[in-house]
């Protein structure tokens, strides 16, 4: 009997499971889930936001010299870039014109790694300087693998850059 009892304990404690999620008071904690598409609201020089059912998130570009060897949704912590007229070499702020790379940083709700998104040149035809669509391309072309680098990167040593 006691065998009996000591079994039925085991098996209705053992598949038991629970997850556990601390969040400071007065805090709110969103899920950024890559599955669910964003609508542009607006871009400026080197901003953008997006809406999505959870918010609205904001973000900052850059367009490099290098592509870093990364394909789309691709993500680099701490990237450099050099900039051709001076041929110094820095950590990307945002706002960079250095060339033809589009690089997209998400930065609220929050801090993300810098995704590459592609080479804006090849992406429009050559037609179009990176500096002139680069932010909005990180509004409008935020599908699935961008969203999943973004997302993916925050807190994986984003702080800083």
């Amino acid at each position: 009997m006691k065998k009996l009892v000591t079994s039925l304990m085991l098996m209705v404690t053992l598949p038991i499971h629970a997850t556990t999620m601390c969040a400071a008071n007065d805090t709110v904690a969103i899920v950024l889930d890559p599955s669910i598409n964003l609508t542009k609201i607006s871009n400026g020089s080197s901003t953008w936001q997006v809406r999505g059912s959870y918010g609205t998130l904001y973000g900052i570009s850059a367009c490099l010299s290098t592509n870093k060897n990364q394909a789309k949704g691709g993500t680099v912590a701490r990237l450099s870039d050099t900039n051709p007229n001076t041929n110094e070499t820095k950590l990307v702020v945002g706002g960079e014109q250095n060339g033809k790379y589009c690089w997209c940083r998400l930065t609220h709700p929050a801090l993300s790694r810098w995704t590459f998104l592609w080479d804006v040149q090849s992406a429009h035809g050559g037609s179009f300087a990176c500096r002139s669509v680069c932010a909005s391309d990180c509004s409008i072309y935020s599908d699935a693998i961008m969203r999943a680098g973004l997302f993916g990167s925050i807190g994986s040593d984003s702080g800083g850059n």
